[in-house]
């Protein structure tokens, strides 16, 4: 009890790579019959979401994965651990076991979009891949979703920027233009991309095209 003690002092004062470390020094002191026990359980959950604050999702994944084991009893929430154990794997970069797990929740819960809530973490894993197609695809299925989608927009031009790979991510959207060339959603992400280089002229080419490809009816300046 001592190390969760400490651990919990540490939780307190948000110093989580310590909380962590003493959460599982508790845990490796709890009595082999409590395996499946609410103690085991508790100290599982309270050092897995330390190491998820803690930005090591490899451990907390460990550890969460562990803890699915061990709620037999159904301590917590066995969806909300599931979560917890996608969001892990999709920070870490283990995109295939992040979308099954979240491809899991959809099928028990068809109403909650488990996986839309994490498209900003899916965009900054796809442009960290150099995955352009990727990132671009899910910019426009927010987009089709919602009028809302500039901070996706903004997002990726911003990774592709800050990663001195916007020329590359350009590239890719002149490929897909190429392939889809009627598609006006796709002209006002390279727009911002102009934008974002200074290319004023570029940037108004793309607004043009934009605007011949509306109906006439609909005053694109407006």
């Amino acid at each position: 009890y001592a190390y969760a003690l400490i651990a919990g002092i540490y939780d307190a004062k948000k110093d989580m790579d310590n909380a962590a470390r003493y959460y599982e020094s508790a845990l490796q002191n709890v009595p082999a019959g409590d395996k499946y026990g609410s103690l085991r359980a508790g100290l599982l959950k309270m050092a897995a979401s330390s190491y998820m604050d803690a930005s090591k999702y490899a451990k907390a994944a460990e550890l969460f994965l562990e803890l699915s084991k061990a709620n037999t009893a159904g301590y917590f929430n066995s969806d909300w651990i599931l979560e917890q154990l996608a969001v892990c794997y999709l920070k870490n970069g283990e995109l295939d076991k992040a979308s099954a797990m979240f491809e899991e929740l959809r099928k028990k819960h068809p109403d909650e979009f488990y996986k839309d809530k994490y498209c900003s973490d899916y965009l900054r894993v796809y442009m960290g891949h150099g995955n352009y197609d990727a990132a671009i695809n899910l910019v426009l299925e927010a987009m089709e979703k919602s009028c809302q989608y500039y901070p996706y927009e903004a997002q990726v031009i911003e990774e592709a920027k800050a990663s001195g790979k916007l020329d590359l991510f350009i590239a890719a959207l002149k490929n897909r233009i190429q392939a889809e060339p009627n598609k006006t959603s796709l002209y006002l992400i390279l727009a911002e991309c102009y934008e974002k280089q200074g290319k004023y002229k570029l940037e108004i080419e793309c607004y043009e095209k934009v605007e011949s490809l509306l109906p006439p009816q609909i005053d694109f300046y407006k």
